[in-house]
């Protein structure tokens, strides 16, 4: 009989200072840490610092240059055609979840900003 089947969790919150990753603070995010593993001094971001361009970039591995993510303006810009520089509104790159589908291994995402969804392309 094996045991069940190892698991990843990955724990983004979006603009959370890790300086205030601290047991007497954040308690329940402290012993998550303290079980897995976490980067102290946070993460860089590549310009410009906007949820849907760092998201992708995170769950691609590659710059906006390759992804393609390059605003949070996703929506009605107020243009016929979405302009060249508004980027794309999908990471043009597989994500972590498309790696892992293509492995065969289930994925879940819970988003706090529906949109990510479609933008790390976690449909």
């Amino acid at each position: 009989m094996t045991g069940p089947s190892p698991r990843v969790v990955m724990l983004s919150i979006d603009a959370f200072n890790p300086r205030y990753l601290l047991p007497d603070v954040t308690s329940t995010l402290w012993a998550l840490a303290a079980e897995g593993g976490y980067a102290p001094e946070g993460g860089w971001c590549d310009l410009p610092a906007a949820t849907y361009v760092s998201h992708a970039t995170m769950l691609t591995g590659v710059s906006p240059v390759r992804h393609r993510v390059i605003t949070n303006a996703l929506g009605d810009l107020g243009y016929p055609e979405r302009p060249i520089w508004a980027g794309s509104p999908v990471a043009m790159q597989p994500t972590i979840f498309d790696l892992l589908q293509a492995a065969g291994i289930r994925t879940a995402g819970v988003f706090g900003d529906q949109v990510l969804v479609t933008v790390v392309r976690a449909e």
